[in-house]
């Protein structure tokens, strides 16, 4: 278990590092829309409010 924690860590640095917060937001939204319309709920055009926040709650949820 201790190696997920690092392995969970050690992306997120990565990502942090890479991009810059809000870029970082938007690319998790664009998967977890990708998730959703795998599972037939079909979003097009841009990204909502709700789906950034949705990606930021995330991340919140991952640091912590």
């Amino acid at each position: 278990m201790m190696a997920t924690t690092n392995t969970n860590t050690e992306f997120m640095d990565w990502m942090l590092q890479r991009f810059n917060y809000w870029k970082m937001l938007r690319i998790t939204a664009w998967i977890l829309r990708f998730r959703e319309n795998c599972l037939d709920q079909r979003h097009k055009g841009p990204l909502t409010t709700e789906e950034i926040n949705d990606a930021e709650t995330l991340w919140i949820i991952l640091m912590q």
